[in-house]
């Protein structure tokens, strides 16, 4: 999820010579070990509980090129903890703090309500944050953990889009969608300190997320609630996927409220987990492993733009 924007981007359209400022949280904490869709503490790391917990502000400006094309510009910011228990049998926390991948995009308006967007992500976020890492025999240093990298160590292409048809008065639905096509395969990031995963490095997985909903209208108020989707595919669409990933698909319910006063357009949303299937990956099945990781039950977004 942190390789594609949190906020929604441009509410509505940026017309021709305009710029728009948006500021974009949020907020995450998971401490649920999932393996298919059934939660297993047991397989976590020694049997207990993992807690990450992740901040992400993004800084966005959009410049409306016409009054049906814009470009976007995104910088990342985020601080991740994740706290667990090392082989010394004690809990300890590590963390990551930083800019992330900052990407650009450029969209249009191919009809009235149908937009399109292509862009690219690059690979300004260090993936490759070490922290102690805590054996019996004493304190090493190792990788944290992929969950809180800043970002994912190689280039990929977004592509996007939205659409919207209203169905009654001030009432519309709309579905939006992005996929990030990642062609690198792998890093030099090692998984794991020892053990079988020493020898496998982190894959650079394509990340995709969908949101499907209806938006009502009122005043200068709107409300909405969308089923929303997140995951990470087995394989990418380009290239080899024979590292280590989570794959997985994270369905959401996703109620929202926004309000716009002059150029200004506050908005929040508050996704709650309602599917959950953390599949095994190739290397998993390879090793014997069932794979698994960490879920929050709910999510926190707030979005803030300005138009000038």
């Amino acid at each position: 999820m942190r390789f594609i924007t949190p906020g929604p981007g441009a509410q509505g359209r940026v017309r021709k010579g305009e710029w728009q400022l948006g500021i974009a949280y949020r907020r995450l904490t998971a401490d649920q070990w999932f393996v298919g869709r059934q939660l297993r503490e047991d397989k976590a790391p020694f049997g207990q509980p993992l807690l990450l917990n992740i901040n992400s502000v993004d800084v966005s400006v959009d410049y409306g090129v016409s009054d049906r094309t814009r470009v976007t510009l995104t910088l990342p910011f985020s601080h991740g903890t994740h706290s667990r228990l090392y082989a010394d049998g004690v809990r300890h926390k590590v963390s990551a703090s930083g800019l992330g991948d900052i990407s650009a995009i450029a969209s249009r308006w191919v009809t009235r309500n149908f937009e399109l967007g292509i862009g690219v992500k690059s690979a300004t976020g260090r993936n490759d944050v070490r922290s102690d890492y805590y054996l019996p025999a004493g304190i090493t240093t190792f990788f944290v953990d992929q969950s809180i990298q800043l970002g994912d160590g190689g280039w990929g292409v977004i592509l996007q889009g939205r659409a919207f048809r209203e169905v009654f008065r001030n009432a519309s639905v709309y579905v939006t969608g992005s996929y990030l096509v990642s062609p690198r395969n792998q890093t030099g990031v090692i998984q794991g300190q020892s053990g079988p995963y020493s020898r496998v490095r982190v894959s650079v997985p394509d990340v995709y997320d969908a949101r499907t909903g209806v938006s009502y209208n009122f005043s200068d108020f709107a409300f909405s609630v969308a089923g929303r989707m997140d995951g990470i595919p087995r394989r990418d669409l380009i290239g080899k996927s024979d590292g280590f990933r989570r794959p997985a698909i994270i369905g959401y319910i996703e109620p929202a409220v926004s309000a716009t006063r002059g150029r200004e357009t506050v908005s929040f949303s508050v996704p709650v987990r309602a599917y959950a299937n953390f599949r095994p990956s190739a290397i998993d099945r390879q090793l014997g492993s069932t794979g698994g990781g960490d879920l929050a039950k709910t999510l926190f977004f707030a979005n803030y733009q300005h138009r000038f």
